[in-house]
């Protein structure tokens, strides 16, 4: 049984007079005692990376991707396979720009080549899994430093907008923890998670009572969905509204304009967006200025073409592949996330950070609607029908083929016959009439499993 399963559980049992007491005393240990040098170091060099030009960002950036072609040459199978096959070697990449003479991988190539991307210099590792939102889940090994590397940039995130690791914090997660309990308590997020596997007032109600005994500070590592969900019953009236949060940190599902607007309504703060995956290949942030940057020591992010060719150009679309500086355990090179964003601009931000920018996150492969002639339609494009049409809790398209598309849709007390055929005709005027919109009322929109929402769901 993993540690923090075994804490959960203990966790459970506790009067919760007590469990707060006990996530207050753990907040207050310090990260570099619980996780020690490592996290200290990387902690410090992330910090002081702040300070640095562009150009000393990018050299130290090349330094790390060089480290790691040559180590995934030198010590895995599979890439040094792939580089004989291709005719390559690690000596070719002499500049940032030649890593697009890397083949791309996805998740299909890694989990037929598990054992063959293992390492042979690396005998100790724990295990993770990919989130599985779009495919199937595949396991791999990733190391302990690791791990504790991805908390050095989790708390820098956090420092950004004023939140600090002894700070009081809440999460609204899927329901994976199975105790029966209200909540629990993450030692790693140093945060009082809420399983949520149902979306009801009376679960609401629950969690207000809680958040109101807790008093945080921020809501940490949620995901949009269900922190937008919370602001409804919020704004509403049929919950409190938790005076004490500040801050509300996303994650883990697209964030858009519609929740932004619903949650600051609640909160009185605009939600901080955060994007990463569990294959620790990119890292996405906003910073203060709520401009999304791309952290270039935790590894080499593009924005690619279908062909996997890297795009520039501010305002253009593609894939975010990644190659992963910091689980030594498990390279991946030029990995697709089959995610996508948009190229930012250049520049430095009015935060002052150094970094590479990019406009918005704009979900995965299958969150966009798909026309007969090729055209795909961006779920950032289709969301603004909130905003058009009121009265709605919830909403969710399903393409079925390239001519129809459901519409389930969880309508307020005060939706009527003219919300209905309004965000019907809204939809049909931002795909210039290209498909069929079918709407059907529901009590609740089915989530997965792993309680990720997603605004469009393409079945082709």
């Amino acid at each position: 049984m993993k540690s923090v399963d075994l804490i959960n559980r203990l966790f459970s049992f506790l009067p919760n007079n007590q469990k707060y007491y006990l996530a207050n005393r753990f907040n207050n240990i310090p990260n570099r005692l619980i996780y020690g040098a490592t996290f200290k170091t990387e902690y410090e060099k992330i910090e002081q990376s702040e300070k640095l030009s562009f150009d000393e960002i990018q050299t130290i950036q090349f330094n790390k991707l060089k480290t790691v072609i040559n180590n995934a040459y030198n010590y895995t199978k599979y890439y040094n396979k792939s580089f004989e096959l291709n005719n390559i070697s690690p000596e070719i990449i002499k500049s940032p720009e030649d890593i697009d003479k890397i083949p791309t991988t996805d998740k299909s190539i890694i989990r037929n080549n598990i054992d063959e991307l293992k390492p042979n210099n690396k005998r100790y590792y724990l295990h993770s899994n990919t989130g599985g939102t779009a495919s199937s889940p595949f396991f791999f090994p990733e190391s302990l430093s690791s791990k504790i590397k991805e908390r050095a940039y989790l708390a820098r995130f956090y420092n950004w907008h004023g939140i600090s690791e002894y700070d009081s914090k809440i999460s609204l997660k899927s329901a994976y923890f199975s105790s029966g309990s209200n909540c629990y308590y993450n030692p790693f997020l140093k945060s009082i998670v809420f399983p949520v596997s149902e979306i009801s007032q009376g679960r609401m109600l629950d969690i207000s009572h809680t958040v109101n005994c807790i008093k945080p500070l921020a809501i940490s590592n949620s995901y949009p969905s269900l922190a937008y969900i919370y602001a409804r019953y919020i704004n509403n009236g049929f919950i409190d509204n938790p005076r004490s949060i500040k801050k509300i940190f996303c994650s883990s599902e697209t964030l858009f304009a519609y929740q932004t607007k619903e949650i600051e309504k609640a909160f009185g703060c605009k939600p901080v967006d955060h994007y990463g995956q569990n294959e620790r290949v990119s890292l996405i942030q906003q910073c203060k200025d709520y401009q999304y940057h791309i952290i270039p020591e935790y590894g080499f992010t593009e924005i690619v073409d279908e062909n996997g060719c890297k795009l520039v150009n501010e305002g253009e679309i593609g894939e975010i592949v990644g190659t992963s500086f910091i689980n030594d355990a498990f390279p991946l090179i030029r990995y697709r996330t089959g995610d996508y964003a948009v190229v930012g601009p250049k520049g430095v931000c009015t935060c002052g950070l150094p970094y590479q920018r990019i406009q918005s996150i704009e979900g995965r492969h299958g969150d966009f609607l798909k026309l007969k002639n090729g055209t795909t339609i961006s779920p950032t494009s289709l969301e603004f029908v909130t905003d058009k049409v009121e009265n709605i809790n919830d909403i969710q398209l399903i393409q079925k083929d390239y001519d129809t598309v459901e519409i389930l849709l969880v309508p307020s007390e005060r939706f009527d016959k003219n919300n209905e055929h309004l965000i019907v005709d809204q939809l049909s005027i931002a795909t210039n009439y290209s498909l069929n919109f079918n709407l059907t009322l529901v009590d609740n929109i089915k989530r997965p499993r792993n309680m990720k929402k997603r605004f469009v769901i393409s079945n082709i």
